[in-house]
């Protein structure tokens, strides 16, 4: 069993104060790295944190106060899922979340993997997960057949040129995220033997 960790949202907004929040969150979690059974946090950006040099610097030092553990950026601003960025990425050893349904429903979801681990999110096509409420319109979603056929070439991809691939199932509204796993499964084939997605990142919601 392999856990992913949301970073509070408080942690992110203390800037250069940060470093005691830090440290008990990477305290709390330090069981589960020293048990292999965590495989990364993940930091979630809105659409207002766009690819600059001050917010990029602020990135760097999360990974820093992180004390080691994976760190998974997820990013709302589109100028972020571009090749220039994803250089700054993978030289910084920061891995970037792929999420399907994220920035903008109208997108088409950007696969890169940016450090050895790979992440692969599934969250409804809906309406954006940046329009306000409790979630159940984003996440009240089932992925027909068709929709994760088209995302298995691109995941195969992400095997190549990473050492995991982690892909979550966030659309859990009713039920429907694992029966989409299990359908991601079948389509992967027999050689995915040892492919579990997850169906929801721990802590609060990604």
């Amino acid at each position: 069993m392999q856990f992913v960790f949301r970073v509070p949202f408080r942690l992110l907004e203390a800037g250069r104060e940060a470093g005691d929040l830090a440290q008990r969150f990477v305290s709390a979690l330090w069981p589960l790295k020293e048990s292999a059974q965590l495989a990364g946090v993940v930091a979630q950006f809105g659409p207002s944190f766009g690819f600059h040099r001050e917010e990029f610097e602020c990135l760097c030092r999360l990974r820093d106060i992180l004390g080691g553990l994976s760190l998974i950026a997820d990013f709302g601003c589109p100028e972020w899922l571009t090749p220039r960025a994803a250089h700054h990425l993978a030289t910084a050893r920061i891995a970037l979340a792929c999420v399907d349904g994220g920035t903008r429903l109208a997108d088409k979801t950007w696969y890169c993997a940016t450090t050895g681990l790979a992440y692969v999110r599934f969250q409804g096509r809906n309406q954006s997960r940046w329009v306000p409420g409790d979630g159940s319109a984003r996440h009240d979603y089932l992925y027909s057949r068709a929709e994760l056929a088209a995302a298995v070439p691109e995941i195969r991809r992400l095997e190549q040129e990473s050492e995991r691939v982690l892909v979550l199932m966030n659309n859990p509204w009713r039920g429907q995220a694992p029966i989409n796993a299990r359908m991601l499964v079948e389509l992967l084939g027999p050689q995915t033997s040892d492919f579990r997605p997850q169906t929801k990142a721990c802590g609060s919601e990604v």
